[in-house]
């Protein structure tokens, strides 16, 4: 009988060994897969997102467009000059027979230098750059909106990441406080203290631990592979996960550092009154064009002829007439364009109304739906931590009844495990709290 206790005696401790040194390989292994901070996957997320590069891109293209817009405001030059051979085929008097002067045919060359200057247009050309302003604005709130999103995106996929990280370190706690139960038992078992079935019983639910350890495991493995997909990097080989570090005094701290909620914060409120007075400018454009169009300009002529040559005739060309004067241009009638172009104008307004009274309904909507889960957030984070307290006072019991000889030492390692399982379960509500403060921030933008 002796004999098969030492039996089970070395094949405990083997067992116990194996386990210790899979252990010892598994905290190795998790100090090789370090996991981003929400700081530096919000950098790699900006950094490698298309629709960034294409909202930079927008906003530079709003801003030729302004340029544009403003060189109606400029005088325009212009530079015409041709050539012609003219050849007489019949005998009516004209003034290609006066250029001809007998011959069959001639070289005609003309040019002329116009300088002309807008001085009034019913107010398109102000209305249109105007609208060209503006629209650098709307490009502007494009893209930082699409920043927001993405940031939204990081931060969500980081929330995953953390409590999937904060349940892997509870469920590591409870295998530890379990395989330390186990190891206890062992040792008892050794020494004649404790039945076979205990030893059973223990291993039993140490691997049950293990299990659970190891799902943890893998919805932590899981969350950071989506993570480093989303921000652009290539999913790596995770064989063990590592404790994902927290934003120093929250997400929005870091948020705040990359401009969201600063003062130039934008949300689609603001760009939907954007919208709203580009449709009103356009209002002013279609109305401009029932008034009339004034131009001053002043334009210089020459024009050459030769018998033989067309160089002859465009080098030998001189100053012919200069014009100098103002040109009034004003449509009377254009069928129904003008009107249509107004009415369709004026529709685009009551439109661009209507969409900031449902886009204002909405993100007010959004802002009350964050609210409530934040509350209800805050309510429990504030149970848990009265809950933490509690565990703390039955802990002090407990090493005073271990003093007294009323319980065992296993007695005080459970309570410091659920203490210890506690806190990190108040680390989680804590860390549900920033996140929805971080999704608040991000939806408010500059309100």
């Amino acid at each position: 009988m002796s004999k098969q206790c030492a039996l089970r005696t070395a094949i405990v401790l083997l067992l116990a060994a194996s386990g210790a040194a899979a252990a010892a390989t598994a905290a190795d292994t998790v100090t090789r897969a370090p996991a981003p901070s929400f700081d530096r996957a919000l950098r790699q997320a900006m950094l490698n997102d298309p629709e960034l590069h294409k909202g930079a891109l927008g906003v530079e293209i709003a801003e030729q467009e302004t340029g544009r817009a403003l060189s109606q405001f400029m005088p325009r030059m212009d530079l015409s000059a041709g050539t012609a051979r003219i050849d007489a085929y019949g005998n009516v008097p004209g003034l290609e027979t006066l250029l001809l002067a007998g011959s069959r045919y001639a070289y005609s060359a003309s040019s002329s230098l116009s300088l002309t200057h807008n001085l009034y247009n019913g107010g398109i050309d102000q209305a249109n750059l105007d609208v060209s302003r503006e629209k650098v604005q709307e490009a502007r709130m494009q893209y930082y909106l699409k920043r927001a999103t993405l940031a939204s995106q990081v931060l969500d996929q980081f929330h995953v990441l953390r409590q999937a990280e904060l349940e892997l370190r509870i469920a590591q706690v409870q295998q530890e406080a379990k395989d330390e139960q186990l190891r206890q038992v062992e040792g008892d078992f050794a020494l004649g203290r404790r039945a076979a079935l205990n030893v059973s019983e223990a291993q039993y639910e140490a691997q049950m631990r293990a299990l659970a350890s190891s799902t943890r495991e893998r919805a932590y493995r899981n969350a950071l592979r989506d993570l480093t997909v989303l921000i652009g990097e290539a999913p790596r080989a995770l064989p063990a996960p590592a404790p994902a570090s927290a934003p120093q005094h929250g997400y929005n701290n870091v948020l705040t550092r990359w401009g969201f909620g600063a003062p130039g914060a934008v949300n689609e409120v603001q760009l939907s009154a954007s919208r709203i007075r580009q449709a009103n400018l356009d209002v002013e454009r279609a109305k401009g064009r029932y008034l009339p169009r004034l131009d001053i300009y002043a334009r210089i002529t020459s024009a050459g002829v030769n018998r033989n040559d067309f160089n002859k005739a465009y080098t030998g060309q001189t100053k012919d007439k200069r014009f100098i004067g103002f040109s009034l241009t004003w449509n009377l009638f254009d069928g129904f364009d003008t009107s249509s172009d107004v009415a369709a104008s004026l529709a685009r307004a009551a439109y661009a109304q209507a969409d900031f009274k449902v886009v204002s309904r909405d993100l007010a909507k959004q802002i009350n739906e964050l609210g409530r889960p934040l509350a209800d957030a805050e309510e429990d984070e504030q149970t848990e931590r009265k809950r933490l307290e509690l565990m703390q006072k039955k802990l002090g019991i407990t090493r005073v009844k271990l003093e007294l000889g009323k319980i065992d030492a296993h007695a005080v390692a459970t309570a410091q495990t659920e203490l210890a399982v506690q806190e990190l379960e108040l680390e989680k509500r804590s860390e549900t709290i920033d996140y929805y403060k971080a999704r608040l921030l991000l939806r408010k933008g500059a309100l």
